[in-house]
Order: structure tokens, then C-alpha cells, then sequence
């Protein structure tokens, strides 16, 4: 169950039992988040990410050990120092454009990452350079070591952009942000904004036999209520569970007819925090920070606060 062959890793929390529609044309239907893009190399969160890691590839995947695994890179290695991981990319993999991919790439694409998106400088921080000695082999050059580093390159963190699309011009007003070109195992065949995105099977997509799907359809809803009610009636195939209000999720969990999964995101290490105002009184002193952290029951928070 890889973060890339699983296809929707675990994003699909509720879905439909038996979706006709997808029995006969192959076509899922998700209701998603609201998302302005679809390169996930300028955006962190579920509405960009969901299609990003179908449109693009990472140099590799995470299993459901969350052990790397092959994907644009078909192998690697590391030094015994730590401070090199040189990759060595599959020389079948293209963009959807028909363009190989190469190092030059993967190069660009830690640049474009490490300048745009919110946790880019902290994942790639480390790093000193990319070296590209060949078109199939690019090597990370760290000045620390960086044990986080493989799970870093995965499709959703470090997506592996085309420099020749996205490279000309400032990449925040590319045309392809909506209408991306990756290598995944989909192109966006259709973006209608705050309406839907519209993904199809790519045909040369370098794993064999993947994807299963013809065609994928995020639908983006802003009423909850059409959201859940289409869940409800098969109009859509599976939603995102972080959509949904916690009355909407336990009125879903009730009806025989869904498949909710609740268990999904564990690995994943959600986290609900408290922000404090340091700037002012009483929090920008410790000891009350403290006394806060304390007298917070983190059990009835768990169990009973969020439903």
C-alpha cells in the first residue's frame, strides 16, 4: 500500500459501498477541498496535495511501513557520512508533455520547493546543492546529515516539475498551477475553478498496469450539506473526512450503506495545537504557559471536544 500505487493513499475516508458508475466507465468521483492549484510544490495542505501526488511523481514512495520505496529514482544511495544521496532516476519516466525527465529536474524542483512552499527551507534546509553529473543521476550534497531527507522527496513534499514549463517566468502566476503537467499516473484533462478538477489516465505512465482508474473527478463542495447528501445518494464515490463537520461524520458512521474509514490519518501524527500571543501579557510569560499546559485535559479534549 504505497503512497502512489494505493492511489489515494489516505485521503478517501468515506466512500460509497458499490459505485455503479465506477463499475462500468472506471470513473471515481471525490468530493474534495476547495484548492486554487494544483502544483503541490507551491501549497502544503489536503486541497492542493489530493491531486498533486496524482498529477506529479516524487523520486520516491513511502509504504504502509512508511519505508521508502522506488519510484521516479529506481534506486539510491547513501554515503557512509551521511552528507550524499545520489539518485538514479528510471530513464522510461516522461512528463506528460512526452519530455524525459532528468536530473536538471530534480535540481530545479528543490530550488522551486525550497523557495515556495511553507515547509520548503525547513525540509530542504540541509542541503547544499544538487548535483547533476548526468541526466539520470542527481545528487544531494548535504552539510549536515538530514535522517529526514527520503521522506522529503516523497510526490507530496518534493513533486518533480518540468524546468521547461515551469521555469519560464515567476512560477506563481504559470499557467500551469491549474492545468499542471507532471509524470504521474493522471493529467488534468479539466480545471473549473471552485467547481471541480478533472483528471484522466495517463498512458504512459512508468508503472505498468497503474492507474486502475480511467478518470477521476474532484468535485468541490461549499455547502456541507450538499456535500454529505451526496455521499449519501452515490453521486460521489468517496469525500474527505476532514471536510465534514463532526455531526455530518457521525450521521455518515451510522448509515450501513458507507464504507467510513476513522482510522486512516493515525500514522500520519494529526496534531491540534494552542497558539499564544508572546507579544502580551499573561502569555509572553513561561511559568503561566506552563500552568496552562497542565490544567489542559488533554483526555476530554480527545474524546469529548471535537465529538
Amino acid at each position: 500500500m504505497s503512497q502512489a500505487r494505493q492511489g489515494w493513499f489516505a485521503l478517501a475516508l468515506i466512500a460509497t459501498a458499490a459505485s455503479p458508475a465506477f463499475a462500468q466507465d472506471k470513473t471515481l468521483v471525490i468530493g474534495s477541498i476547495t484548492t486554487p492549484l494544483v502544483n503541490n510544490a507551491l501549497a502544503s495542505g489536503t486541497g492542493t496535495g489530493t491531486p498533486g501526488v496524482q498529477v506529479f511523481a516524487g523520486l520516491v514512495e513511502l509504504d504502509d511501513k512508511f519505508v521508502p520505496q522506488p519510484y521516479l529514482a529506481k534506486s539510491w544511495e547513501v554515503s557512509a557520512d551521511g552528507l550524499s544521496y545520489t539518485f538514479h532516476l528510471r530513464p522510461e519516466a516522461k512528463f506528460h508533455d512526452g519530455k524525459p525527465i532528468t536530473s536538471a529536474d530534480v535540481a530545479f524542483s528543490v530550488d522551486t520547493v525550497r523557495a515556495n512552499h511553507p515547509f520548503g527551507r525547513s525540509m530542504f534546509g540541509p542541503v547544499d546543492r544538487v548535483e547533476t553529473p548526468d541526466p539520470l543521476t542527481a545528487r544531494f550534497v548535504l552539510k549536515q546529515p538530514h535522517p529526514a531527507l527520503l521522506a522529503s522527496v516523497t510526490t507530496l513534499l518534493l513533486p518533480i516539475l518540468p524546468k521547461h514549463v515551469y521555469g519560464e517566468g515567476p512560477i506563481r502566476t504559470n499557467p500551469a498551477n491549474t492545468m499542471a503537467i507532471g509524470s504521474g499516473p493522471f493529467k488534468v484533462a479539466e480545471f473549473k475553478a471552485g467547481q471541480s478538477i478533472t483528471l484522466v489516465r495517463n498512458p504512459d505512465f512508468f508503472l505498468a498496469g497503474r492507474p486502475k482508474s480511467d478518470r477521476v473527478i474532484l468535485r468541490f463542495f461549499d455547502d456541507m450539506q450538499a456535500a454529505r447528501l451526496s455521499v449519501e445518494n452515490g453521486e460521489t464515490d468517496a469525500f474527505l473526512q476532514t471536510s465534514f463537520g463532526y455531526a455530518d461524520f457521525k450521521r455518515l458512521k451510522e448509515n450501513a450503506k458507507l464504507n467510513v474509514f476513522t482510522n486512516a490519518f493515525a500514522g500520519l501524527g494529526i496534531v491540534d495545537y494552542i497558539e499564544f500571543n508572546l507579544r502580551k501579557a499573561p502569555f509572553n510569560d513561561l511559568r503561566v504557559r506552563k500552568a496552562v499546559a497542565h490544567a489542559i485535559d488533554r483526555k476530554f479534549l480527545v474524546e469529548k471536544f471535537q465529538g
